[in-house]
């Protein structure tokens, strides 16, 4: 075996110890904070189709969650906006035109004329 094979296998050993260290570390945080009710982050992605629509609120109007600095002249960010309203397309029976799908994951809208002439003005 070459020296440079040697390096290469050394290399490669102390990449995989540090690739299962931070694979242990992500599952610690990842179970911890599902355990306590806060969504699961996996790359910058953070799933809240668990939580029930009150956590979710929670989370959103927390002072840890409210952004610092210029927003763009934003009064309401859209998340917030996109909940209303469907909360008001439910209520009204029109949740035929638009709702969250099953998952809760993202909203359809299942008819795009009627979405623009009955909810949107």
């Amino acid at each position: 075996m070459t020296m440079g094979t040697q390096i290469l296998n050394q290399v490669s050993s102390d990449e995989e110890e540090d690739c299962s260290y931070v694979k242990q570390r992500r599952s610690k945080v990842a179970k911890s904070r599902s355990s306590k009710g806060f969504p699961v982050s996996y790359g910058g992605y953070k799933d809240y189709a668990k939580l029930s629509t009150d956590q979710a609120k929670q989370i959103i109007q927390s002072p840890k969650s409210k952004r610092r600095g210029p927003r763009g002249g934003v009064a309401l960010p859209f998340p917030v906006k996109l909940s209303v309203m469907l909360d008001h397309v439910k209520a009204a029976g029109l949740d035929d035109v638009i709702s969250w799908a099953s998952h809760g994951r993202c909203f359809s809208i299942h008819n795009p004329d009627r979405f623009v002439d009955d909810v949107l003005p």
